[in-house]
């Protein structure tokens, strides 16, 4: 390779590829490969190029180097904020050095619903501005990444072009801004969306601050937490209130908005991409779901990657520890030993629940938040009293000269609460000899009375009888359980007649339009393409027998091919 075209600011490396391989006058791309390559088996991909290590080795006067290729004039910058480290030395090894088959799966581009644009897409404004800067009009990265409708620069609708942004029909084509028809006869439509606006400047910020060394995806994901608290979003344990946030995410956002940018959240579903980034899945999530969480927070992508220091500190209702035992009949009363203290949310007046436990296995609870010290000498109920209470209880029952009060008061309970203790000890010493033996009779008495209900339709008998027989002899009941059998799906939903109606006029439409065009041949995958049903055309086309014979008349041999074209040549 004798010469390189130079680079311009936010130029896409295809681009600069298709300017070589037009300056080059190589009459085949396969060549204009191997003078790039080395070989000729490198796809031209818009997005993620592979092999940049041997590209910039084989530039002549070697001062581009394969870092400054890919971190100007590729995507992976855009994405690289929302990867973890492992992850993107692997892209980058993978890009400087591989043939690229494994960089969409391991940036996460595979099966994540955000779509990239059809087309190769233009702002008439920058095409104006370039040719008078440069002398020519180049595809920029910033034009082209998912979700972005605006130019950032000039704010006006972009430009669709008819360059695929993934190659369909020549996967190793290149071509040039400046090779194809541009509509620039009418002014630009400015956009005042303050939300397309926002979606495409934090995109291009993305693209254009330096990967290496800015904050790490939990760093965002705290950020996410740490508004979300302010929204009083977060449960006292630190848990995302998702039944409350989801309805109002999708309230903020249309519907059709979040389908089209492929980050669509149904409300029913536990584990949808939302839930993967504020749990911290360790998944690769899309940057422009991650701009859609920041326009809904009122956040700047700005800010979040440049700060990098937020930290979610959830407060707890009952102070920070530790906190007094509570148990009279400790020696340690009133010392703070407990190190833990585990909330909860009270069902009736949504107030935090505090449950403290400490060694001497005395667990109180008592409802929040705490205002001041003395509330932490309170207890709203003595959940379990402990060994190191039954035994005082033990010694002050057998003393008959303490009245039943000043053994309550020595035990930290009411009086009826010490006398009914004391009965329910005696009666449990005596029960426990006896209920191994009472147990197997009354299991004995379930189980023929669930063989009598098992058949029968539920009613409450029947499933009181289930219910305690799943709880104290589950694996006898699992052997013993009724046999349902299953109605088969119905799966004559879809209305096939119809469908081969309006797909054999698609096939009609398709191939008139493919007719004009000369470097298209019309072939029963490309007609699948356009009109959206490849699919169905592989492999469901036995069910659709006016498509197949329209397609059977439609669809080009080679020699028809190339006769219709020598026709438009003409």
């Amino acid at each position: 390779m004798h010469f390189f075209p130079p680079l311009y600011p936010d130029e896409l490396l295809y681009s600069a590829l298709a300017r070589y391989h037009t300056y080059s006058g190589n009459e085949s791309i396969k060549k204009t490969n191997r003078d790039l390559f080395g070989c000729n088996t490198v796809c031209s991909a818009t997005d993620l190029p592979c092999r940049l290590d041997i590209l910039s080795k084989r530039i002549p006067g070697g001062n581009i180097s394969k870092e400054k290729l890919l971190q100007e004039h590729t995507l992976l910058p855009y994405y690289s904020h929302f990867i973890s480290r492992d992850r993107l030395e692997k892209i980058l090894y993978e890009m400087y050095f591989n043939y690229g088959s494994s960089i969409h799966m391991l940036v996460g581009l595979i099966a994540n619903g955000v779509k990239p644009p059809r087309n190769l897409r233009y702002c008439t404004f920058c095409v104006r501005d370039n040719r008078n800067q440069y002398g020519l009009a180049y595809w920029h990265r910033s034009h082209q990444l998912p979700g972005v409708t605006v130019c950032y620069k000039h704010q006006i609708q972009l430009s669709e072009s008819d360059v695929l942004y993934a190659q369909r029909s020549n996967k190793h084509e290149f071509v040039a801004l400046d090779s194809i028809t541009l509509n620039l006869s009418t002014d630009g439509v400015f956009v005042e969306n303050q939300l397309s606006l926002f979606i495409a400047q934090n995109s291009y910020y993305l693209l254009n601050f330096k990967f290496e060394g800015t904050v790490s995806i939990d760093d965002i994901r705290y950020s996410y937490l740490n508004e979300l608290q302010k929204l009083n979003m977060l449960s006292a344990k630190g848990r995302v209130k998702f039944s409350k946030l989801i309805p109002i995410f999708n309230n903020y956002y249309s519907q059709d908005l979040l389908e089209s940018m492929g980050s669509k959240v149904e409300g029913v579903k536990q584990y949808t991409w939302i839930h993967k980034v504020l749990r911290g899945s360790g998944e690769a999530i899309h940057p422009l779901r991650h701009i859609l969480l920041h326009a809904f927070f009122g956040m700047n992508v700005v800010s979040t990657i440049k700060k990098g220091d937020f930290n979610i500190t959830v407060t707890n209702p009952f102070g920070s520890g530790p906190w007094p035992c509570l148990n009279k009949a400790a020696s340690h009363f009133g010392e703070k030993i407990i190190l833990s203290c585990a909330t909860a949310r009270c069902s009736d007046t949504g107030k935090p629940v505090g449950t403290f436990t400490c060694n001497c296995g005395f667990v109180y609870a008592r409802r929040g938040p705490d205002i001041s010290e003395i509330d932490q000498m309170k207890i709203g109920r003595i959940k379990k009293f402990g060994g190191v209470w039954k035994t005082k209880l033990y010694e002050l029952w057998a003393d008959e000269k303490l009245s039943l009060r000043e053994k309550a008061r020595q035990l930290g309970v009411a009086p009826q609460t010490v006398k009914r203790k004391a009965e329910f000890f005696s009666e449990t010493n005596k029960y426990n000899s006896n209920k191994t033996h009472e147990k197997l009779n009354h299991m004995k008495i379930k189980r023929t009375e669930w063989l009598s209900f098992k058949d029968e339709k539920p009613s409450s008998q029947r499933t009181a009888v289930y219910k305690w027989l799943y709880k104290h002899d589950k694996d006898w009941l699992m052997q013993n359980r009724p046999k349902y059998s299953r109605s088969k799906p119905n799966n004559n939903r879809i209305d096939w007649v119809q469908r081969d109606e309006e797909m054999a006029k698609q096939v009609k439409e398709i191939a008139n339009q493919l007719k004009s065009i000369k470097h298209v041949r019309i072939t029963k995958t490309e007609i699948g393409r356009k009109i959206g049903a490849l699919s169905l055309i592989q492999k469901s086309l036995q069910k659709l027998p006016k498509t197949k014979r329209t397609l059977e008349n439609v669809v080009e041999t080679t020699e028809q091919y190339r006769i219709r074209r020598a026709d438009l040549n003409i």
